[in-house]
């Protein structure tokens, strides 16, 4: 979603995607951004757990994000997304690059997880 922006601060581009949190590994690419990204800040849920990841990516694409449940902060870790029932049965991503309409994630999924779907609320930043 575009955002008017008179003033010429850096704005994000704001979408929604989703993942099946029990796919199997591999590289994912999003697209529909309509530039190349230079960095990113992504919330992610996942449907079967009450857990939040909030992370964030800069040019040279290094991430961090941190993994919050209903009670604790579980930890932050190099990736842009960790989500799952614990710290043995997760799904968790890379920025394996920033590309000309989006980017594309590596995905590694550690022990299977309940079904459920991943959403992430994805702020694009040229």
């Amino acid at each position: 979603m575009p955002i008017s922006n008179p003033g010429g601060e850096p704005i994000p581009f704001i979408k929604v995607e989703s993942r099946n949190i029990v796919a199997a590994s591999g590289n994912v690419s999003y697209t529909g951004y309509g530039f190349k990204p230079k960095a990113l800040v992504i919330i992610a849920k996942e449907s079967a757990y009450d857990g939040v990841s909030i992370g964030s990516s800069e040019p040279a694409t290094a991430s961090q994000c941190a993994w919050m449940k209903p009670t604790n902060i579980v930890g932050g870790f190099p990736n842009i997304i960790f989500l799952g029932g614990n710290t043995s049965t997760y799904q968790k991503a890379v920025i394996s690059s920033y590309d000309a309409d989006g980017f594309t994630l590596t995905w590694t999924k550690v022990s299977e997880c309940a079904p459920g779907t991943i959403t992430m609320q994805v702020f694009a930043f040229k």
